[in-house]
């Protein structure tokens, strides 16, 4: 949970001081353009990446999580071995 917290602040940080200097740089437009191929990334990489945990027990939820893993077929997550 700490880990979280320091990188939500973290990015809140990086953006707060990039965006002025952006901003004046290469105008606003440009700017949010920047900010929504990062955020359009970033979900990208999420949603193949993290496994889905909807409707499993809290106890296997740390084990999914534990290890490399992979999208298999579309729905199910299958670990590397």
């Amino acid at each position: 949970m700490g880990l979280a917290v320091f990188a939500h602040w973290a990015g809140n940080t990086l953006i707060s001081v990039s965006f002025l200097s952006l901003v004046e740089a290469i105008g606003e437009a440009s700017c949010f353009f920047i900010y929504s191929v990062i955020a359009l990334i970033s979900f990208i990489l999420l949603y193949f990446f993290l496994p889905e945990t909807k409707g499993l027990p809290l106890e296997q939820v740390p084990k999914l999580l534990s290890g490399p893993w992979r999208r298999h077929n579309g729905d199910k997550y299958t670990r590397f071995e």
